[in-house]
């Protein structure tokens, strides 16, 4: 690429020309010329602008103000009017019922409380009107976001130019407004509400003032307007201006202020400047945009190739929604390497997808990003996905209809208390996720790694290719997979083919000497080399052995008679060891014992265990008996007395006495024990039953427990100790609780104080002391000490003084002594007044304290007996005592009555504990407190003992204690049950015949001989042997067997020299040659060798060739091949598979080495490797989701908005300080604009991404004050240079995503800001049509997303995808066939009629199909598309009506439009960025009234570019296209002048209808592995048809196998981890992405992956779980979508698909039909001068676009033709090709023998004022 330099000079002139192409301030721009047209704007004849801005605007409840229209006439109001009665002209109604038609509002200036609005219409054409300016101002919003409906207050007339003739009348307060709508009686009521947005000003008029008048307007003020003083401002500017009128009128238009916005945002001299650079002019990246960049390294590229997303930098990007390789590509090049980037995101590749991971990823790293869009769509989407993520808290929505200052400040608010926690497990999950992805990684880039082979093929290919030569065999690859081939991994192509042919050959060898097993005679013999002569030694040794092997015969069979059967392992040494040890037993054997009882013992147990069991049981049993006769004897008198039933109960009262503690001795033991527990329980039951019956009568509680008892006798010894001789000094304080306590205290105290005046009496006079003070005095003195001086001391002298005074004796006495009788004395006035001075006195004996001691032990005693009362009256819970009121005469009566209680009391509580001595257990009783329980089981003992007194005074002896007789019975009992069995042993008897004598039968004997039967089984001896001496007298059985076996053991010797002599001459195994064991069945091994020997003598002559074919054998042998050669001879494979079964030998030994070398293949298994893949793709799914949050966390965390300045005026305040000023307000005054100029820091710190159309940043953006990091531009293919760079500017990095192959910037609302009266620059061209033109030639190379995600269904992207993107995409296929419900489907209207661009029957049948969606298909989304306006207009009129009566249809249009997809009708134009599941399609044009043929012009798609249109329009379904045509593909003539649009439309009708692509194929693509040949050979085999390498483009599954049941659908995908699973880029896109979009396509739980590995291992049970896997899915899956007919016609006219020729159809009563139809759709639609569609009577201005600066006009007429006067007939072919086009159009003119010429539509004029021409 060329780069070209520009001085900033040429910057700046580029930048100027840009914005000259925005300021127009000529008659074209509707804001300086404005005209009211249908459609687009609504005039109010009443509605006073002051009284509505009002209204609007201040009123704080969000008032509306309602649009009237004129009421309706009656019936008999209507006039006459062309032969039909009809409602009169609404100008003339107004008058008659006395309402203003003038559009200028009286009474301005006034004060009036007029804000509604009224029309000049009746209600339904003034709804039909609202309608329309709804739907355009809706659309505007979706389109670029910003508000286009705005409320004029007030117009502007002013000449175009001084001095001109030419009036132009412009807007001047703008009101932005929506439309409300309810229903009433049948019609739409409108109303208008303020949107809350700043109110506009007419910059376009303020500029064409000033540059053409010098006329400055007047500035609307920011927080308030006053129309009355405005308009009255403007009145005094204007007033004396020539052609100058301020109108005061009012009306509803569409209007957009954008360009003026662009115009100042680009203006250089707006932005700040750093010395010599401007930051507009002279920023980098805008420089860039127009001049490219020198350092372009990838300038020869188009498109960059796709990063290793898994490596380098870009594997830490944090995602928050998935990312496939070519977005990671993308996030990786802006992120990592920092590039200006321009992505090329085709239809459902993820562009928003991609948007969002880059925004989170730039707000992850703390980056400002501002995003723009015009569309409100393409916005939305990336808002949604970022609330989905967590992160909108961060996020700014500036679009320019949500950009009201209320809504900024509540965001901004809500953001500041945004406190989002840390996902804690993040890190970990990460660090699984990693592990988990290396696993996989390593697994793919292993098995399809060249590894231990010399052939240069992956592992993959090898496993492969053993499995196809697997398959080449019959059943034996489980023995060759163990084969191991030593030079496997060494060996060359070229050794292995000689090998190869080795084998080939060996095999024919093998077919020609018929085998080599046991079927040849001399098997087992394999002579190494004979020489001649030998085979007549040979001869002779089997002639010798034919003569005595018949005698051997003879010998054997004797002896298996004699042993009663076959005889096994007999050798020639073991038969002489039995010999050996059978002679011996004769000799040595005990012939005394009872041998005869032998047979029996072994009878039915060979070992004899089972005999000696039951012997020695009955011996302990006969031992036992006898041993137990001196328990009997020693505790019982006769023995046969003894129960079982007895002795029960015996066990049951010594159960009983254990529990209680009681001990059990003799007879006479237990009758004492007895007799006194029966005594003190009648003494116990007696005293608790008067006790009862006392207490009862007190009421007082009685429970019977112990306790109760002491508390009892407690409470009677009070009673019988009551004080009744200080009754008298009874005081309620005595019976407080503390008086005890009290008194104890106070009589302490007076003892003390007492006692020390006694003591100080007997020596002082203490009755008259001195004041205190003078004898503290004193002892103070005296404390000073003696010393001879104090004398001489006056205060010495007064302190002696003092208690010399004190003294009853003057005796003298030291100083010492006088201070401690003076420290006494005061101790003792202290002692006295702390006793006179206790509170006890009065409160506890109620009287104050006496001047003398007071006898104090009386009131004590009563206050100790008051306190027991109290708690022992608590304790019997009854109150028989109240100590205040309590007499002597009380106390004595109630001693009377206690004092005989008491002696109940003592008795009961001493027999208690008498009966607790005996019964030292009782106490471990529940309730054995109660003397009820107490009673009850002492009762219950001395009963059972009552019940055995008897039974042991006559059975049990007296000496004998009552466990001795308790252990006589049990040995009774044992002995009785011992006899019975002993008895009643039926097995011993017959086993001891004669020597059973009951119980005195002695066993020993029969013991002894039962043990040398056992010694048999030790002896050396056969089985046969043993059984034979154990089943008969063991010496006789001796005898015969030795007779019998001598002459076996002479022939088993002449074998052995027989075998001796044949190893002479080679190897011989004698086994192998006779076919029988020598080791094993005797008989069988002899008659085989006798039968060998003659076969031998008979064979003789076969010796020689049987030693050849061994020789030769030896030979394949040396080539290393010995293995196969066993095989071959062994017939373990076939001579034909010989080098079948060593290829996979050799391929299998490979793998194995790779197994054995790489131990994470050794490791693999299918199963775990998908746990693995389960477990990333839920990590990865978890991860992603839980990234939003930890990002969330760390830019809340890093968040910090500058404080800003605060001020005494609003104005002085910024940022934050400025932010919480104005939050809180409920009508906040400040502009957006200016709130973020001032506090912008603290805005972007707080939400770090601003959302924006680039009229939004224009037009709130101050430039050069908001800075962002990145600036992301979406559906770029839309935006102008000049709307785009402003943004460019405020950006350090720039990214500008959309498709170059969709709709460029459009020009539809165009008509918003010009008026209609264009000139021929209308068509003028750009050099760069789009921002994303102008970067995709400077930004190199462009990164282009490639997965589609949208489509459901291969079909609904694959024409696009081959017609426009090369194949390029990578698309995924449907499992179903299209049609129905999936895909894309057509139906053709055969007797459609297109006029003055509508097509009635067409709009219908979409309304029919609209309503039958919303019954069948509910949850599914839809959108309507058409082709032009009008049919769009159309659509919508029809369909609002039909809604009405069609019920669901507000739940369905409210449940879409919650889940931000609602129902839409939309023309081509305008449908980019939009998606649904389903897609209606109009495609409008058809045969025109009159004619056969279609008219060879459609519109937009007939222009330059119109093929974008279409693949706009193509690919927005997600499920569906139903295409309403009224074309055949065929209607559409083709040749080289064609317009691409119209080739592509007529190609993909041809597409609808024939479901197929010219030069693309969906399947019978060749099997490109071993692989798929060999799963594909298996399941055909298995009854299964397959597809291989099943897709469109990008992307194809291995193997598809094809819906035995539903012909169409496939009924599983098969993959294998070979090339193409490795062909990925990533681990997500590999083992997550991909499979999660087949399963979204209708392929979940249908998907079987085959790995490799696993397959190689065990392929039998891999194909078993396949097809187990397959007749599973067949009879539990049904298909959910059926095919359906793909194209249908309807119609007079339809038939079956038509060959593409055109057809001469006759016209169809087409004027009656199409005057039906034009009634009907003008009764729906208003007329409107958009797009006149030029009709016979039109004069037509157009260019050939070869010369296009020619016009040329032509006027079409139904008469003659006047060339000369530029005047043709419509059946001219000039005429031809410009009937039904429009402005802008290109149509084509065919012309016999001469070239195609192509004209371009300039104006069309159709003027009542033209002469009519017949």
């Amino acid at each position: 690429m060329t780069t070209v330099n520009l001085d900033s000079s040429a910057l700046t002139s580029a930048l100027e020309q840009l914005r000259l192409k925005l300021l127009d301030l000529t008659g074209r721009n509707r804001l300086i010329n404005f005209k009211h047209t249908a459609g687009k704007s609504l005039q109010f004849i009443e509605g006073h602008p002051a009284a509505i801005y009002q209204r609007l605007v201040e009123a704080s409840n969000k008032a509306s103000i309602s649009i009237l229209g004129l009421p309706e006439p009656s019936r008999g109001d209507w006039v006459e009017r062309n032969g039909r009665l009809q409602r009169p002209e609404p100008r003339e109604w107004a008058k008659s019922q006395g309402i203003s038609t003038s559009y200028d509002i009286p009474g301005v200036g006034e004060s009036s409380d007029e804000s509604n609005v009224r029309s000049l219409m009746y209600p339904d054409d003034l709804a039909k009107h609202c309608r329309k300016i709804e739907r355009e101002a809706t659309l505007a919003i979706e389109e670029t976001g910003a508000n286009m409906l705005f409320l004029v207050l007030g117009f502007l007339e002013f000449p175009d130019q001084r001095d001109s003739d030419k009036t132009f009348t412009a807007p001047l307060i703008s009101v932005p407004v929506s439309l409300q709508k309810k229903e009433v009686a049948g019609i739409q009521q409108f109303s208008l509400q303020y949107t809350g947005d700043d109110i506009s000003e007419n910059l376009s008029l303020r500029e064409k003032l000033r540059n053409d008048f010098g006329l400055v307007l007047p500035e609307l003020g920011e927080e308030q307007i006053d129309v009355n003083g405005y308009f009255a401002e403007i009145q005094a500017i204007i007033k004396k201006q020539p052609g100058f009128a301020l109108k005061h009128r009012v009306s509803l238009c569409l209007l957009s202020f954008s360009n003026m916005l662009l115009v100042r945002d680009l203006d250089p001299t707006k932005w700040p400047s750093n010395g010599d650079e401007n930051s507009l002019i002279d920023h980098p990246i805008v420089r860039e945009v127009f001049e490219g960049r020198a350092d372009d390294g990838g300038a020869g590229l188009s498109l960059a190739e796709e990063h290793l997303v898994e490596e380098g930098p870009g594997a830490s990007i944090p995602l928050v929604y998935d990312a496939d390789s070519s977005q990671h590509s993308a996030l990786i090049d802006v992120l990592s390497l920092k590039k200006n980037l321009v992505i090329e995101g085709p239809p459902g590749t993820g562009k928003s997808q991609t948007i969002t991971n880059l925004i989170a990823a730039c707000l992850a790293e703390g980056k400002k990003v501002l995003f723009v869009a015009e569309k409100l769509a393409a916005l939305e989407v990336v808002k949604n996905r970022l609330s989905l993520a967590g992160l909108d808290p961060f996020v700014l929505e500036l679009h320019s209809n949500k950009t009201n200052k209320k809504r900024v400040l509540e965001e901004i608010a809500k953001r500041t208390t945004f406190r989002p926690n840390y996902p804690n497990d993040l890190p970990r999950l990460q660090q699984q996720l990693e592990a988990h992805r290396q696993d996989l990684k390593a697994y793919t880039d292993l098995i399809n790694s060249i590894a231990h082979n010399a052939f240069g093929l992956t592992l993959h290919q090898i496993m492969w290719r053993a499995e196809k030569h697997r398959q080449g065999l019959s059943n034996e690859e489980s023995m060759l997979s163990q084969i191991s081939i030593s030079d496997a991994t060494q060996i060359s192509e070229f050794e292995f083919g000689r090998r190869m042919d080795c084998l080939g050959y060996l095999g024919s060898q093998y077919k020609s000497v018929g085998g080599f097993d046991a079927s040849c005679t001399f098997w087992g013999f394999y002579p190494e080399r004979l020489i001649p002569g030998d085979e007549v030694k040979l001869t002779q040794l089997f002639e010798a052995a034919d003569e005595w092997g018949q005698s051997l015969v003879d010998a054997s069979k004797h002896y298996s008679q004699v042993l009663g059967g076959r005889v096994h392992n007999l050798s020639l040494e073991f038969s002489g060891e039995q010999l050996a040890v059978l002679k011996k037993l004769l000799e040595t054997a005990n012939q005394q014992l009872p041998l005869h009882l032998i047979p029996g013992f072994f009878e039915d147990d060979e070992t004899g265990t089972k005999s000696a069991q039951a012997l020695e049981a009955f011996a302990k049993q006969v031992e036992q008996f006898h041993s137990l006769e001196g328990a009997v004897k020693t505790a019982l008198k006769l023995e046969s007395s003894v129960t079982k039933s007895g002795t029960d109960d015996l066990k049951g009262l010594q159960r009983i006495a254990g529990s209680l503690g009681a001990e059990l001795g003799t007879l006479s033991e237990l009758r004492i024990l007895h007799q006194q527990l029966v005594e003190t329980s009648g003494k116990l039951s007696s005293a608790n039953a008067n006790l009862v019956i006392f207490l009862s009568e007190k009421k007082i509680p009685y429970n019977g427990s112990t306790q109760k008892l002491e508390q009892l006798l407690s409470f009677t010894d009070l009673v019988l100790d009551a004080p009744e001789e200080h009754f008298h000094l009874q005081t309620p304080g005595l019976t407080r609780d503390g008086a005890v306590q009290a008194l104890e205290q106070l009589l302490a105290l007076q003892v003390e104080w007492t006692g020390l005046e006694k003591e100080l009496g007997d020596s002082l006079y203490v009755d008259t002391l001195p004041h205190e003070g003078d004898i503290k005095q004193a002892i103070l003195t005296l404390r000073e000490g003696d010393a001879w001086y104090r004398i001489f001391q006056g205060r010495w002298r007064k302190a002696v003084g003092l208690h010399k005074a004190l003294q009853r004796t003057k005796l003298k006495m030291p100083g010492h002594k006088r201070l401690e009788q003076l420290e006494q004395i005061v101790k003792l006035l202290g002692l006295k007044e702390q006793w006179k001075s206790s509170p006890t006195w009065t409160q506890f004996l109620g009287f104050p304290a006496p001047a003398t001691p007071s006898p104090l032990e009386g009131y004590l005693a009563l206050a100790k007996w008051n306190r027991a009362i109290k708690v022992a009256s608590e304790d019997i819970q009854a109150v028989l005592i109240d100590p205040i009121s309590f007499t002597a005469d009380q106390a004595r009566a109630l001693r009377r009555e206690f004092s005989t209680v008491k002696l109940e009391i003592t008795t009961a509580i001493a027999a208690v504990k008498d009966i607790n001595a005996k019964l030292k257990r009782l106490s471990e009783f529940s309730g054995s407190n109660l003397l009820d329980k107490v009673l009850e089981k002492t009762g219950e003992f001395t009963k059972a003992l009552e019940d055995r007194f008897e039974w042991l005074e006559l059975e049990a002896r007296s000496q004998a204690t009552f466990s001795q007789v308790i252990a006589g019975c049990d040995a009774a009992l044992e002995r009785s049950s011992l006899k019975s069995q002993i008895q009643a042993n039926v097995r011993v008897k017959s086993l001891l015949g004669d020597l059973y004598l009951g119980v005195d039968t002695d066993c020993s004997t029969a013991i002894e001989a039962l043990s040398f039967g056992q010694s048999i089984d030790g002896l050396n001896l056969s089985p046969q042997v043993k059984y034979k001496l154990r089943t008969g007298h063991p010496i006789e059985a001796c005898r015969t067997l030795v007779a019998a076996l001598e002459p076996v053991h002479t022939g088993l010797k002449q074998v052995e020299g027989l075998s001796n002599a044949l190893s002479q001459f080679g190897k011989f195994e004698l086994d192998t040659w006779t076919g029988a064991p020598s080791d094993e069945d005797l008989e069988l091994f002899v008659s085989a060798l006798h039968g060998a020997v003659q076969k031998a003598v008979a064979d003789k002559d076969l010796l020689i060739p049987w030693s050849l074919y061994l020789t030769r054998r030896k030979e394949a042998t040396e080539l290393t091949l010995s293995e196969f050669v066993e095989l071959l001879e062994r017939k373990r494979i076939k001579p034909d598979e010989l080098s079948d079964a060593y290829a996979y030998c050799t391929y299998s030994t490979i793998t194995r080495e790779a197994f054995r070398n790489i131990p994470q293949l050794g490791r693999f298994t299918g199963l775990k490797h998908n746990q693995i893949r389960d477990e990333f793709k839920r990590l990865d799914k978890e991860i992603i989701a839980l990234r939003g949050k930890a990002i969330a966390y760390e830019c809340t965390r890093k968040a910090s908005p500058p404080p800003g300045r605060n001020g005494a005026r609003v104005d002085d305040r910024t940022e934050m300080v400025l932010l919480n000023y104005l939050m809180p307000q409920q009508r906040p005054r400040m502009p957006v604009r200016k709130i973020l100029t001032r506090a912008g820091g603290s805005i972007q710190a707080l939400k770090p991404c601003f959302m924006m159309g680039p009229q939004a940043v224009a037009q709130y953006l101050a430039p050069g004050v908001i800075k962002f990091d990145l600036v992301i531009m979406d559906e770029a293919s839309q935006l102008k240079p000049e709307e785009a760079i402003g943004s460019v500017a405020r950006g350090g990095q720039l990214v500008v995503v959309g498709d170059p192959k969709q709709l460029p910037p459009t020009s539809f609302f165009s008509r918003m800001t010009q008026d209609s009266d264009g000139g021929d620059d209308h068509f003028t061209t750009t050099d760069a049509e789009s921002i994303l033109d102008l970067c995709s030639s400077h930004f190199r190379p462009t990164r282009s997303l490639r997965w589609h995600y949208r489509s459901q269904h291969h079909s609904l992207i694959a024409f696009s995808n081959h017609s426009f993107y090369r194949g390029n995409l990578v698309i995924f296929p449907s499992p179903y066939g299209q049609g129905g419900k999936l895909g894309v489907r057509a139906v053709y209207l055969a007797d459609a009629i297109y006029e003055n661009q509508t097509n009635l029957r067409e709009a219908k049948r979409v309304v029919d199909a609209v309503v039958e969606h919303i019954a069948t298909r509910p949850n599914e989304s839809l959108g309507i598309v058409t082709l032009n306006i009008k049919q769009r207009d159309l659509i919508a009129e029809l369909l609002e009506e039909r809604l009405k009566s069609v019920r669901g249809a507000d739940s369905y249009r409210d449940h879409w439009a919650t889940e931000g997809q609602p129902l839409f009708i939309k023309n081509l134009e305008n449908v980019q960025g939009d998606e649904r599941d389903a897609i209606i399609i109009s495609t409008t044009f058809g045969k025109p009234p009159g004619s056969s043929a279609v008219r060879q012009n459609f519109g937009p798609i007939s222009r330059q570019g119109g093929w974008r249109r279409l693949n706009v329009l193509f690919t927005r379904a997600k499920k569906s296209i139903a295409l309403y045509t009224s074309l055949r593909p065929e209607d559409i003539v083709m040749d080289g002048t064609t317009p691409d649009g119209t080739k592509a439309l007529r190609n993909y009708l041809e597409y609808a209808r024939t479901g197929s692509l010219p030069t693309i194929e969906e399947t019978d693509r060749e099997p490109d592995s071993d692989f798929e040949i060999s799963v594909m050979d298996m399941l055909k085999m298995r009854g299964y048809e397959v597809t291989p390498q099943l897709g469109v483009a990008g992307y194809r599954i291995d193997i598809a196998v094809k819906h035995p049941d539903a012909p169409g659908s496939y009924l599983a995908a098969i993959e294998c981890d070979g090339a193409t699973y490795h062909s990925a880029l990533s681990v997500r896109d590999r083992d997550r992405i991909r499979q999660e979009i087949l399963e979204s396509l209708g392929w979940r739980g249908r998907i079987w992956r085959i790995w490799s590995t696993d397959w190689f291992r065990t392929p039998r049970q891999e194909t078993e779980k396949l097809i187990s896997f397959l007749e599973d899915l067949r009879e539990s899956w049904k298909p959910e979508h059926a095919s359906g007919e793909a194209w249908i016609e309807e119609g007079q006219g339809a038939g079956p698909t038509i060959s593409p020729v055109i057809q001469v159809i006759e016209p169809v009563e087409n004027a009656a039909q199409a005057e039906i139809e034009r009634e009907a759709v003008n009764s729906v639609l208003i007329d409107t001068e958009d797009d006149l569609e030029v009709d016979v009577g039109d004069v037509v201005r157009y260019v050939d676009l070869s010369k296009p600066n020619d016009v040329l006009t032509v006027q079409i007429t139904r008469g003659k033709d006047d060339f000369s006067n530029g005047i043709v007939n419509e059946s001219r072919p000039l005429a031809q090709a410009l009937l039904g086009a429009v402005v802008g159009d290109e149509v084509a003119l065919h012309l016999a023998g001469s070239a195609s010429k192509t004209f371009q539509i300039v104006e069309i004029v159709r003027s009542e004022t033209l002469p009519k021409i017949n």
